[in-house]
């Protein structure tokens, strides 16, 4: 598949080489490697044509742009940065485009755990777009961690007003400001919309749970903060394209600028990275595990015989929870009746990761899961 993507961007290359300066036909070829989940064609394609020095100011912003949000997609935030910078610099972009490309500049931002800086970039996008629903509830998220509830309070009333495309992510943020002001009822009735509007809300689902006395869904992954400062609310992306809203003769219109369903990631396969980089070897010391109230973990890691293994570290929860689906059915057996968890990890200088974590069966140390493992052709570390 990657060979295909990459016959795919050599054509498109091909294409825009021979199209010249024409906008139209780059900002198409970068915006087709980018849906056909090929961020490093897109990559490509766009440093192609920045290099040549034909396209407008109007449109270098916007293939700088585009190449932001490839270079998101290849976990490079500092170049990503680079990119929005540069274009909001040129100073050509039109209202609801220069709108999203603070919105996406923040969504950066708040991934880094530079605050103060999503704050002032989705506040700018909301200048130019009040109903901008998004950036919104990516602001909302931004209050409550600060503890400012009021603020965030309306701003989750405000995105779900806006007609938010995904209203689970703020009726879940009004169900934890209820939750901080001792309001167990309101919060339940948050929680509910949240499972209203989506049924698989892994967060939704263990705030409600425990809300209402019983135990979390077996075999449901359960997200656990690691810090308190853990962003446990991961900001709304939106699909890309976004960066062209330019009609052509040939009438057509590249994207929207309207709240849309987060982009799909990369499977990220049997195989998923579990690298030095997010081991507990490597945990930076500020990191300090903190056990939320009712979480299952400490009681798991006794039923396991004193310990955890990881599976995987992912760039989103939705890839941590697919990935235990696929895990066990390929493990032959090893990973059923065990419970898996999600962990979340804010590693400065490198950004959030999802570990995919579960404690062994009775009688079953770590180690010994993950040689049996390890012979399936699976990844696995004992965590320490």
């Amino acid at each position: 598949m990657r060979a295909l993507l990459s016959g795919l961007a050599l054509f498109a290359f091909a294409e825009v080489a021979h199209a010249g300066s024409d906008p139209g036909v780059v900002l198409r070829a970068v915006v087709a490697a980018l849906n056909n989940d090929d961020p490093a064609g897109a990559d490509t394609l766009a440093s192609q044509a920045l290099a040549t020095g034909m396209l407008s100011e109007e449109d270098r912003a916007r293939v700088l742009l585009n190449r932001g949000l490839a270079r998101e997609k290849l976990q490079r935030p500092g170049d990503a940065l680079g990119d929005y910078d540069a274009a909001l610099a040129l100073d050509t972009l039109q209202p609801m485009d220069k709108a999203r490309a603070l919105f996406d500049r923040g969504v950066v931002y708040d991934e880094m755990g530079r605050d103060d800086e999503a704050i002032a970039d989705y506040s700018a996008a909301l200048k130019l777009d009040p109903d901008f629903a998004a950036a919104l509830n990516n602001r909302a998220n931004v209050w409550r961690r600060a503890g400012r509830l009021d603020d965030a309070k309306r701003d989750y009333l405000a995105s779900l007003a806006a007609g938010n495309h995904q209203p689970e992510f703020s009726d879940y943020g009004m169900g934890q400001i209820a939750e901080a002001e001792h309001d167990p009822s309101a919060a339940r009735d948050w929680y509910g919309k949240a499972l209203t509007a989506n049924p698989d809300y892994a967060l939704a689902i263990h705030r409600a749970a425990v809300l209402g006395d019983t135990p979390p869904p077996q075999l449901k992954p359960l997200l656990v903060a690691e810090n308190t400062t853990a962003k446990s609310d991961p900001p709304i992306r939106l699909l890309p394209p976004a960066r062209e809203t330019t009609t052509y003769a040939d009438g057509v219109q590249q994207a929207t600028t309207t709240t849309a369903p987060p982009a799909p990631q990369a499977d990220p396969g049997l195989r998923p990275d579990i690298g030095d980089a997010i081991s507990d070897d490597a945990k930076p010391a500020q990191i300090a595990s903190v056990e939320p109230p009712h979480t299952p973990r400490s009681a798991a890691r006794a039923a396991g015989g004193g310990g955890l293994v990881q599976l995987g570290a992912m760039r989103s929860e939705a890839d941590a929870a697919a990935t235990w689906g696929k895990l066990v059915s390929h493990a032959g057996g090893l990973l059923d009746g065990m419970t898996p968890q999600i962990i979340l990890a804010n590693i400065p200088g490198k950004g959030r990761f999802y570990r995919l974590r579960s404690a062994p069966g009775s009688g079953v140390s770590p180690g010994g899961l993950c040689t049996r493992l390890k012979a399936q052709g699976l990844d696995c570390f004992a965590v320490k």
